[in-house]
């Protein structure tokens, strides 16, 4: 009732810096502006002037200031879903990720503020969450709201039209990769180790260079591959399109001509299997073979120069 009404307000009032300057039209509003307009409002937020709030949201969303925006959306002034106009002032101010981070807003209907915060977005995707405080809660409007930062920004992003989302999630997933060389990799042996923690790491080893890998028989409608001086063929998947960055590309033995890559399955030689590269006439430039260790480890994969 009144009392909540009044006590929102004044903590709006708390969060707010003395020294507090806002514009509407010609006249800037001060702290004391804002203590008054509330004064006369019967200290109701709900009764506030609309220009003093969407003010307010703006200078929040510029600066940063979640735990105003939060207290205004509890107050049932401010719908997140529906700012644009703090979307937009915090595109001017280079604040989005941030406020993404926090609340679900209409990103989807701006696909070149996505593009334009996609790199800063998947660096915050890649940050450490694991300190951030539980802050599962549930909205005014009776929907739970996401517990992590990740969650909320990558949400934001799923509904963007186009090819932006699917980009954020190919550059994350990408970066996510461990590419970990063999010699620094501390395997871990703990007596109770769960899975997937008790899976062993996986290694991927270069075992033939571009100049052997040309002479491997390749056939890419029955989908097998046949390297010199074995008898049978090895079946192989589907081809795919090497997209990763060059740094990636590098860290995971890639053949710098290879624009392809096919899975071909095990064998006796090479029981786990492995990748053959292609270049751009899909003729094969190098193989690289997974092999797996008794050892445990953290790491998901590992990669090493033959």
């Amino acid at each position: 009732g009144g009392t909540t009404s009044s006590g929102l307000s004044h903590q709006l009032l708390a969060e707010l810096p003395p020294d507090l300057r806002l514009t509407l039209g010609r006249r800037t509003l001060r702290y004391d502006d804002v203590q008054d307009e509330l004064r006369q409002r019967g200290w109701s937020l709900k009764r506030m002037d609309a220009q003093f709030l969407d003010e307010i949201v703006r200078w929040a969303a510029e600066n940063r200031r979640m735990s105003v925006l939060r207290l205004l959306e509890h107050a049932g002034v401010w719908k997140p879903a529906q700012s644009t106009l703090a979307l937009e002032a915090a595109h001017e101010a280079g604040t989005v990720v941030p406020l993404l981070q926090s609340f679900q807003l209409p990103l989807g209907a701006f696909p070149a503020i996505a593009m334009s915060n996609e790199a800063d977005a998947v660096l915050a995707l890649l940050s450490d969450s694991s300190t951030e405080p539980d802050r599962m809660t549930t909205t005014p409007s009776g929907h739970v709201a996401p517990p992590r930062s990740q969650a909320n920004l990558l949400a934001n992003y799923l509904l963007v039209p186009g090819p932006c989302a699917e980009e954020l999630v190919q550059a994350t997933v990408e970066q996510m990769i461990v590419f970990h060389p063999i010699p620094s990799v501390k395997a871990l042996k703990p007596d109770n180790a769960m899975f997937p923690e008790s899976l062993p790491p996986v290694t991927l080893k270069s075992v033939m260079g571009a100049g052997k890998a040309t002479l491997i028989a390749y056939d890419r409608q029955k989908h097998t591959m046949q390297p010199p001086g074995r008898r049978r063929p090895l079946k192989t998947s589907t081809e795919a399109l090497i997209t990763l960055t060059d740094a990636s590309r590098e860290a995971a033995l890639i053949p710098p001509t290879a624009q392809a890559v096919v899975y071909f399955y095990g064998s006796a030689e090479m029981a786990g299997g492995g990748l053959m590269f292609l270049d751009s006439s899909r003729t094969p430039c190098g193989v690289s073979e997974f092999q797996f260790q008794g050892s445990r480890s953290r790491r998901s994969s590992s990669f090493n120069a033959a």
